[in-house]
């Protein structure tokens, strides 16, 4: 990643399947792990669900507000998180009263738990934190309508900008259209087009089927850089010459080959901790 890129992390799926204390106790690992890989190059900040089609989970809803609480606590400096957004999130869609959630009366998971979390997010040490229970704690949240989904993003970007000097658009796209599939298969075949290394090539006999149409612009042993990317783009715009756009499909594998993930002995996969050395190396290798 370039450096002064912003990563922002977030899963709310995770959260659900895991809960509160190993989503937290995970969250510190990511962290370290770009850390790590990247040093002070890269900044990592956690995020927020953009729930476009809500959430009707109270016990996930309660968990998304005890990560919150907890890192207002862990990241007193603030290096890893977003306290304006964190706050408008928690007032406008985690508690009731002014967004059409469930009326607080319903709530039934309103009683004080303790969890164990990490101490900070620069170590798995573990603390005891009390999560005090809500009894205004929304037990789901809507379903964001496109000007509701515009506000809590232009919330997000806002603080961002503000926060690492960045100039992103602060009135983003969220136009939800669509268009109706063409039921064509019998009469025109879809035409896929895979560009990429050795990888993309063995796609291309996994969905090998009858009605596609797949052409190969792959080169075995391809890695990230000016040249190869430039005959990529050399070599797809050969093979869509006379190709309808409408049943076209590119996929393009431009980061095959060019990071990599290694196995530790408990099953765990993490980047590589001289992988700034090794890509370093790797560009002023393919340059000269």
């Amino acid at each position: 990643m370039p450096v002064g890129s912003v990563v922002v992390l977030s899963s709310l799926t995770y959260l659900a399947r895991v809960g509160t204390a190993a989503y937290a106790e995970e969250l510190v690992r990511s962290l370290a792990r770009i850390r790590d890989a990247y040093a002070s190059s890269v900044r990592i900040v956690h995020g927020f669900p953009v729930l476009i089609g809500g959430l009707d989970d109270e016990s996930v809803i309660r968990s998304i507000l005890e990560i919150e609480l907890w890192l207002s606590d862990s990241d007193k400096r603030r290096m890893h998180s977003l306290p304006n957004t964190s706050a408008h999130y928690i007032s406008e869609w985690l508690k009731t009263g002014t967004d059409g959630s469930s009326a607080s009366a319903s709530a039934s998971d309103i009683h004080p738990r303790p969890l164990k979390l990490p101490n900070s997010l620069h170590s798995l040490e573990k603390a005891t934190y009390v999560s005090p229970g809500w009894e205004d704690l929304a037990t789901c949240l809507p379903a964001l309508q496109e000007e509701d989904e515009k506000n809590l993003l232009g919330v997000i970007i806002e603080e961002l900008n503000e926060k690492f000097a960045l100039q992103l658009d602060l009135e983003p796209s969220t136009d939800r259209f669509s268009q109706p599939a063409s039921d064509n298969t019998d009469s025109e075949s879809v035409s896929m087009i895979f560009a990429g290394s050795s990888h993309s090539a063995r796609t291309l006999d996994m969905i090998d089927r009858e009605g596609v149409n797949l052409l190969d612009a792959t080169t075995p042993g391809y890695r990230l850089s000016p040249e190869t990317v430039g005959k990529m783009a050399d070599d797809i715009r050969d093979l869509v010459v006379g190709l309808d756009p409408i049943n076209t499909v590119v996929s393009i594998q431009v980061l095959d080959n060019s990071t990599y993930y290694c196995g530790h002995i408990f099953g765990e996969m993490s980047l590589p901790k001289n992988f700034l050395i090794r890509s370093t190396m790797s560009k002023v290798s393919c340059g000269t």
